[in-house]
């Protein structure tokens, strides 16, 4: 009864101070007006670069991972891009807005919580963005995500967030309980990490609650795909936030996912857009061998998680032809 209580109360405060920052976001959205007529005004061709200027600074932006070495005229250019595609509430709970930018790799991503914008493929750097740039980061996610129309969606928006269970909705899991239970039956440590089995995996979805229980963040331990969701995307049938990730330490995912990179950036550059899925998988099985830190019965898994994803759950045949990321790269 006591641990009832006790869970009800912690809700109820946390609900509280959601339900302020619901209230100070429509206060947040009013004040945005200016940055959304500075977003109209650049849209209808004032105080914008040229589009040629805009795309040549995208292209130039289109290998660098690290928004923190971008200056602030490319920084522009990107967000001026992104103003043209539509933002939206992502998948990984880290996060509550993203828009991408069109014909480049990148997504800009506002954590929650802490309302600051990243930029993110592999990882999620933040950059230095002048109030100008951050207002008009903001005047997207305004246009384009709308917040609970009344009380009672808000409510219900709200109820999801802090994790209690609907009164219409049946048996939801429980991650924290289910991490400490494989902590308790010493299948992994108390940091997350395999002991009594050789992989643990989480939906990417679920990531930000899995890194949570194991007291991790974000910019520590990185939720890692085996095959590139840019990759997997082209199925119809994909999810990127229904897929099942590794959690692997920021540097360990750097280390993956630059082998892959390189290679499509490799093949790209000598013209070839396409390869089958077989050369493909072939790539993604070395770039999990050669990584260092990963344990090898937990790279053998890895790659039986991929294999599982590609031919059984996306159906795909090794003939089959799949496009190269990078697709801006000649």
């Amino acid at each position: 009864m006591q641990r009832s209580a006790a869970r009800l109360a912690q809700a109820y405060e946390t609900i509280f101070q959601r339900i302020i920052q619901r209230l100070g976001a429509k206060l947040l959205s009013k004040l945005s007006r200016s940055a959304i007529k500075k977003m109209e005004d650049r849209k209808n061709g004032k105080n914008q670069m040229t589009d040629a200027r805009r795309a040549k600074l995208v292209d130039d932006s289109y290998l660098e991972d690290d928004a923190r070495k971008l200056d602030s005229e490319h920084l522009d250019a990107e967000i001026q891009s992104a103003a043209k595609a539509r933002a939206k509430r992502p998948d990984d709970g880290d996060y509550d807005a993203e828009v991408s930018v069109p014909n480049s790799p990148h997504t800009w991503k506002r954590v929650k919580g802490t309302k600051v914008w990243c930029r993110s493929s592999a990882y999620c750097t933040v950059p230095h963005l002048d109030p100008q740039q951050t207002e008009e980061l903001e005047a997207i996610a305004n246009r384009d995500i709308q917040e609970p129309k009344d009380t009672e969606d808000m409510g219900k928006q709200l109820t999801e967030e802090v994790g209690l269970d609907a009164p219409t909705t049946p048996g939801r899991v429980n991650l924290a309980k289910a991490v400490a239970d494989a902590k308790g039956a010493g299948f992994v440590s108390q940091t997350g990490d395999p002991i009594k089995v050789d992989l643990a995996v989480q939906r990417h979805t679920d990531a930000s609650d899995v890194r949570a229980a194991n007291q991790q963040s974000g910019s520590t331990h990185q939720s890692a795909h085996d095959l590139p969701s840019s990759v997997g995307k082209q199925d119809g049938t994909y999810s990127r936030g229904q897929a099942l990730t590794v959690l692997l330490p920021t540097a360990t995912h750097r280390a993956f996912d630059d082998y892959w990179k390189k290679y499509a950036i490799q093949q790209r550059q000598k013209g070839v857009k396409e390869v089958p899925v077989s050369e493909f998988m072939d790539i993604m099985y070395k770039a999990i061998d050669q990584t260092p830190g990963i344990s090898k019965s937990m790279k053998g898994n890895m790659q039986t998680l991929l294999r599982t994803e590609v031919y059984r759950d996306l159906g795909w045949n090794e003939a089959d032809m799949i496009e190269l990321p990078y697709p801006n790269i000649r």
